[in-house]
């Protein structure tokens, strides 16, 4: 019997209890009951071994809710959302705003096709003839040249990923953060060949909200895109702030505040208070915000070894004191990832501004955007090197499966014993 379990953001009870803002550790959502998961920013869509569909999170203007969903016994496969929610049943493919799925009475969804055998409803986003966004109009016709066969398609928030059957990767979309792999930061209106893999055969890709990752079937992983918070696993500068208040230990970030739903939010509620703004002074902490790459890359933007005004932070290399190192803040290209002990990866995913990758000898490493924990680490740092999530291995657990919502990470569990 296998579990999920899960670590990150929880302030709007997509994890559970919404009291409990940041779960550091991976903990159980659901023991032995769940089919599969899917996670957006605020919300969680879990389906059970009985065939129900549960929507935990901050759905219909409230917070906290657990409740059954349209469908039942007969989902194939589901996309969740941040608006909308794909559904793919005996019914066709469906596209529910989330307020309509918990409507009692009759309602018509946003967008329908035709019904998906099994084995295609696997392959969601895509769809035959194109793929389906989560915003109007939702499918998208897809462009490429005679001859490619589609496999896997990943969604970035500006990008997309596509993995072909015979390995080759294309992607397209905005690349002013390098997430296309090309090695400029033009946008691509087409899906265009990634080059710089082209001879590796690739297993799998996933996409972050400005990165992008690839698996290949060697057990390699290779990185592009935006560095901000390390989620390429290279040199960030995010993680090297220190604390002018005790320079021997990194710089807490504060939690971040949602920049697409927070509008949205009941009259008071926020699902991470910011501190309280303060004048310039040498005391001062800085405030990261989890915003779009263009309106956060000023706060990046420092060089190596100069203060950051007004705040007065300045960027160290880990384990030297004032010595100069390169950080990378954008990787056109994809560069290879290197794991502790050479290990070979069976499985990746990616967060906004996180990464998750399991080892084919069943360990969990995770790296990036850490203040929520959603690292599963046990704190709310952030990483720009692979760090094994060592928690399940001393519970004798066993990862299987993996994914990532917008500040969460989901992984399925079995026991080691068991499993051995």
């Amino acid at each position: 019997m296998t579990d999920w379990l899960a670590c990150g953001y929880g302030g709007l009870g997509q994890l559970g209890d919404p009291r409990e803002e940041a779960h550091v550790w991976p903990k159980a959502i659901c023991r032995g009951s769940l089919r599969s998961v899917s996670a957006g920013w605020g919300a969680t869509l879990l389906h059970t071994r009985k065939g129900h569909l549960w929507a935990k999170g901050f759905v219909c203007s409230k917070s906290s809710h657990l409740r059954v969903l349209r469908g039942g016994n007969d989902i194939q496969a589901f996309v969740c959302g941040e608006d909308f929610v794909l559904l793919a049943s005996s019914e066709g493919l469906q596209v529910w705003a989330w307020p309509d799925l918990f409507h009692d009475g009759p309602a018509v969804p946003a967008w329908q096709g035709a019904a998906l055998t099994d084995e295609d409803a696997k392959a969601l986003p895509l769809v035959p003839g194109g793929y389906v966004e989560l915003h109007p109009p939702f499918f998208r016709e897809l462009s490429l040249p005679e001859g490619v066969q589609v496999w896997r398609l990943a969604l970035g928030r500006e990008h997309a990923v596509l993995l072909s059957f015979t390995g080759q990767v294309w992607t397209w979309g905005s690349g002013r953060h390098g997430q296309l792999g090309h090695g400029g930061l033009e946008e691509e209106k087409q899906a265009r060949l990634v080059e710089a893999l082209h001879g590796l055969p690739i297993l799998e890709v996933a996409a972050g909200g400005w990165h992008s990752l690839a698996l290949s079937c060697a057990g390699d992983v290779y990185s592009w895109g935006w560095n901000e918070a390390g989620q390429l696993g290279l040199p960030s500068k995010m993680d090297f702030i220190i604390d002018p208040l005790d320079p021997e230990k990194p710089l807490q970030i504060p939690g971040p505040v949602a920049f697409e739903r927070y509008a949205e939010l009941p009259a008071g509620f926020s699902p991470a208070e910011p501190e309280p703004e303060l004048e310039p002074g040498p005391h001062h902490r800085i405030l990261y915000l989890d915003l779009p790459p263009y309106q956060l890359q000023s706060l990046c933007d420092v060089q190596v070894g100069q203060e950051s005004e007004p705040h007065g932070h300045k960027h160290a290399r880990r384990g030297a004191e004032n010595d100069e190192k390169e950080f990378i803040s954008i990787q056109a290209l994809p560069a290879l990832l290197d794991f502790p002990h050479g290990e070979d990866i069976a499985a990746i995913a990616c967060g906004s501004r996180h990464s998750v990758a399991i080892t084919k000898c069943g360990k969990l490493y995770a790296w990036g955007w850490g203040a929520y924990g959603q690292l599963g680490l046990g704190d709310r740092r952030g990483h720009d090197e692979p760090h094994c999530v060592s928690f399940l291995q001393e519970q004798g657990l066993r990862p299987c499966a993996v994914i990532c919502g917008s500040w969460t990470t989901f992984v399925q569990v079995e026991n080691d014993k068991t499993s051995a």
